[in-house]
């Protein structure tokens, strides 16, 4: 007669397996949040904010450009010394081979000397150059580096300008203003100089048609400025006021 097994018992392990309880599952309740909508509400930002942000905005963009510059500067300068030393480098190519072809292989000879001479020295200046374009993008950098300093620069620049405009001399030439006098004073003049030029036109620099002599009276149609116009030989000329004296006697 067969042995009966227990419940649960396993052959391959030779243990009896306990029934585990079913673990009932619950659905988690659903909550529904009320809808709520915050109240809403427009803001106007006052001028002084708004002409903040315009000058940050600004501000802002100068940064940009003076950071453009800082990555840059060192490609600018070498681009730039790269480009003048090998446009020199050409010139004296074409000059060395002008030689050599007007005239004769001698002459093209110490041209290549010359050459060199001069490549060395264009070298030395390109050199310096590339210094002085540096500290000027350098300088450039500086007025970049906010609003402020581009603000300022832009005033000391102005001035500068300014200053420059005001200081170079007039050079165009202006006609001399001619004066009519009252009859009260027209008639007769002395000469007060040892010699007077007679000039063609109202200048210090007009041409000389002849002179006066001190104590010579002549008679005085009118003035030109700080000239006398009187009658030469027929035709108008001017002497200087300076050495004219009114004469008392007629």
């Amino acid at each position: 007669m067969a042995q009966q097994l227990p419940e649960g018992f396993d052959p391959k392990t030779m243990k009896i397996r306990i029934p585990r309880p079913e673990i009932p599952v619950f659905e988690a309740q659903t909550y529904s949040e009320p809808s709520y909508s915050a109240p809403s509400y427009s803001y106007s930002p006052s001028f002084g904010e708004r002409m903040r942000n315009v000058w940050y905005g600004f501000s802002n963009f100068i940064i940009g450009i003076g950071n453009w510059f800082a990555r840059n500067l060192e490609n600018i300068s070498t681009g730039a010394t790269g480009i003048v030393g090998i446009g020199g480098i050409i010139a004296l190519l074409i000059w060395v081979i002008t030689i050599f072809s007007d005239e004769g292989a001698f002459l093209g000879i110490l041209a290549i000397f010359g050459a060199v001479i001069m490549g060395g020295i264009g070298a030395f200046c390109l050199g310096i150059g590339a210094y002085l374009l540096a500290l000027a993008l350098q300088i450039i950098r500086f007025i970049f580096w906010n609003g402020w300093t581009f603000l300022l620069g832009i005033t000391v620049a102005a001035l500068i300008i300014a200053y420059n405009y005001n200081s170079v001399p007039d050079y165009s030439y202006q006609a001399p203003t001619i004066e009519t006098v009252t009859p009260s004073d027209l008639g007769t003049y002395v000469c007060t100089a040892s010699v007077l030029n007679v000039r063609q036109t109202p200048s210090k620099n007009g041409k000389v048609v002849g002179t006066l002599k001190r104590n010579q009276r002549v008679t005085v149609l009118r003035t030109a400025g700080d000239f006398a116009v009187i009658k030469h030989n027929g035709q108008d000329a001017y002497v200087s006021l300076k050495y004219m004296k009114k004469s008392d006697t007629y």
